[in-house]
């Protein structure tokens, strides 16, 4: 036995509205009261908060029960890939300031488990991935690229630990996007075997492209794009597709089109498919809309049109103010050191 139940109750829970807060069985909570088991690593945070305590105030209530080693079974893997798609969902509607930290806990508490994974160690390893790619994608958007790196490359660890083949196509894209290397893009195109589905490749040679571009190569960047495409198009025909490929549709296609003419220095071939994507994207992606909307602003500078650039801006920097990208500012503040001239 331990006090767990007494600290509950002090703090005006029943078991089951406990149980509810932190998504899980009333029994479980029971459980716990009792001493039969303990908390899994990745509840114990949130289980602290809710008992308006510390991390070492819980140890203690719990009499120092160890962590339930060996014992995460399937009921454990589904509420934490059903918290992990939860927690995607964030990067729609949130800043990368803002998601960072709640994905970065959750990636923390996740890499616990993987010391007492047992026989479920390759599943866990795959989820570890994924939250690892959603703190890397966060630190990116926040501003904090070596670390962004650094969290993309414990991805592709925890993939190969895994041996899910697309989820290292991935890591590797993302490399290569984020470190806008050509060497690195190739290898993630070459990653890509009969485990790769439609979308997966669709993402992969869509990271390429921007890769490709960034290093100027019109040529392989287009047949890169051109890829993209054909894989797109090839879905329909396709069977289910992995829950972290939330974003391949013919609106993202054409922002990746835009931004690689962008850094190609072709800004007259950008505007007409980001026109496209933003006609398409409405203002509930506040980041990303008010992302594509400054670079539309800066593709118009680039063909001498200032007034639409100027409307272009004024829109992105209106949606995207608040949301917590450093990417956004960033690009507002570049583009607005570019129309100073115009004003």
């Amino acid at each position: 036995m331990n006090d767990l139940g007494q600290r509950r109750r002090a703090a005006g829970f029943s078991q089951a509205a406990l149980a509810a807060l932190l998504e899980v069985d009333r029994t479980t909570v029971a459980r716990w009261e009792s001493g039969v088991t303990a908390p899994h690593p990745y509840v114990r945070a949130k289980l602290a908060a809710a008992l308006r305590i510390s991390m070492a105030e819980l140890e203690q209530l719990l009499g120092g029960q160890p962590r339930a080693a060996g014992r995460l079974g399937t009921a454990e893997l589904e509420l934490l890939r059903a918290r992990t798609e939860g927690l995607r969902r964030l990067d729609d509607v949130m800043g990368g300031n803002e998601t960072y930290p709640i994905y970065a806990r959750e990636l923390r508490l996740a890499t616990d488990l993987l010391r007492d994974a047992g026989p479920q160690r390759e599943v866990l390893s795959g989820m570890v991935a994924e939250l690892a790619h959603l703190v890397g994608w966060s630190a990116h958007d926040a501003g904090r690229r070596s670390e962004a790196l650094k969290l993309h490359r414990t991805a592709l660890a925890a993939a190969s630990d895994a041996g899910d083949r697309p989820l290292v196509s991935e890591a590797l894209a993302l490399l290569a996007y984020l470190e806008a290397d050509p060497a690195a893009a190739a290898a993630a195109v070459d990653s890509l075997d009969g485990a790769a589905t439609p979308f997966v490749r669709v993402d992969v040679h869509a990271r390429a492209s921007w890769a490709y571009a960034a290093a100027g190569d019109v040529r392989r960047s287009e047949a890169a794009l051109d890829a993209a495409r054909e894989a797109y198009a090839s879905a329909d025909r396709a069977g289910p597709e992995p829950p972290w490929i939330n974003w391949v549709d013919d609106t993202s296609l054409d922002v990746i089109s835009g931004a690689c003419w962008i850094a190609l220095g072709k800004p007259a071939l950008a505007i007409p498919p980001l026109e496209r994507a933003l006609s398409a994207l409405g203002d509930a992606r506040g980041r990303d809309k008010s992302l594509y909307l400054l670079w539309l602003a800066g593709a118009y500078l680039g063909t001498g049109e200032p007034e639409q650039a100027a409307h272009a801006f004024e829109r992105g920097t209106a949606l995207g103010g608040q949301l917590g990208s450093a990417r956004v500012a960033a690009t507002a503040k570049a583009i607005e050191l570019r129309l100073k001239p115009h004003r």
